[in-house]
Parts: structure tokens; sequence; C-alpha cells
């Protein structure tokens, strides 16, 4: 084969693609999508989908686009590089098998975003209402309770700019006078805070 009959037949955005149209906080929309000649393909038995819909400012439904984007993402990957539907249904029927259930966040924490990072790291941001400070998890690195400053600051050097917008966005929308009366989270070296005089 000649690079003149590669580039004929492959071109370097060719293969099937997840395209995110992130308009936090209005909505998130999550497509998979099939391209020819670096062209969108989406038209006859090949076309546009969509995988995922989040709208009216809802940070849970954000956070499920987010794992909605990567799992397709890996399917999309397996299929580019020579996969096949039969070869990805017996893949799936074996996978499920390793899986007992999503992990345990303490309560009332979700997932904001998930990105690869600059150090080419999986980073999972989890926030809640009731708390000021968020969970960041960077997979086989460390798992921390940061301060949501800390986090937009983070999402932002990750070129997640559109995640640290956000960030602030529900930082001012959840007000103290919304959260319950909860202690926040501490670290397990912090000291109880002194109670009142008697």
């Amino acid at each position: 084969m000649t690079e003149t009959e590669l580039r004929d037949n492959l071109d370097a955005d060719d293969g099937y693609q997840v395209v995110v149209n992130d308009n936090r906080p209005l909505s998130v929309t999550v497509y998979g999508e099939p391209f020819a000649k670096g062209r969108s393909a989406a038209q006859g038995a090949e076309q546009s989908v969509l995988l995922w819909e989040a709208r009216a400012d809802d940070a849970r439904a954000f956070g499920h686009a987010q794992r909605v984007q990567h799992l397709a993402d890996a399917v999309f990957r397996f299929m580019n590089t020579g996969g096949t539907a039969a070869e990805l249904s017996d893949a799936m029927k074996k996978i499920a098998k390793v899986i007992g259930g999503p992990l345990t966040l303490p309560d009332g924490y979700f997932l904001l975003e998930t990105y690869l990072n600059t150090d080419n790291y999986y980073e999972h941001v989890f926030v809640s209402p009731t708390q000021d400070e968020a969970v960041v998890w960077v997979e086989k690195g460390f798992v921390d309770l940061v301060p949501w400053q800390t986090i937009a600051e983070r999402l932002a050097e990750n070129g997640r700019h559109d995640s640290a917008t956000y960030l602030e966005h529900l930082a001012n929308t959840w007000t103290e006078e919304a959260r319950p009366a909860l202690p926040p989270v501490r670290n397990r070296l912090d000291t109880p805070a002194a109670g009142p005089a008697g």
C-alpha cells in the first residue's frame, strides 16, 4: 500500500465518534456519530444517535452524561480498531461477570465530572449540595477531600472550563440556607470544633 492509497481509504477523523454539546447549566447532550473522510457520515443505516440528554440545570444528569460519554468512547475505540458487534457483545457479557455494582460514595455525593487529566490518569470529581468540600479521585493515584475552589482551579487547569464554570454556578446556588444542618465532612485528623460555653 502506498501513502496515497492509505490516505484515500482512511482519514484521521474517520470512524465512530462521541460528539458532546456542553451548554451547562442549560444542557449537555451526548451523540454517537459515524465519520468518513473527516466528515459526518450520519445517513442511511449509519446515523447520529442521541445517547444521553441532560437539561434544566440537573447536576446529577450532567454527571451521568460524563459516564455515557466515556462508555461510548471506549466502545467506539474498540470498533475503530477492528472490533465487530459480535465481539463487543461477547466481551460485554464477560465484563458483566466482573462487575458487582457501583462503588459506594458517602451519602449525598454524586459525579460532577470525569476526564483524562494532564498526567494521563482518569480523574473523577464528586460533589454534594450538603458539603463544602468535593471528593477528587485520581484512579491509581489518590482520593481526597478538596475545597470547591481548588476543584474549580483543577478543572480549569485540565481544560474542563465548562465544568469549572458550572461548579462555580453550583457553589452559588447551593446556599447555606438550602443545606441541611449537617457538619462538614472532616478529615479524620481534624479535631471537632468546641461546643458552646456552658
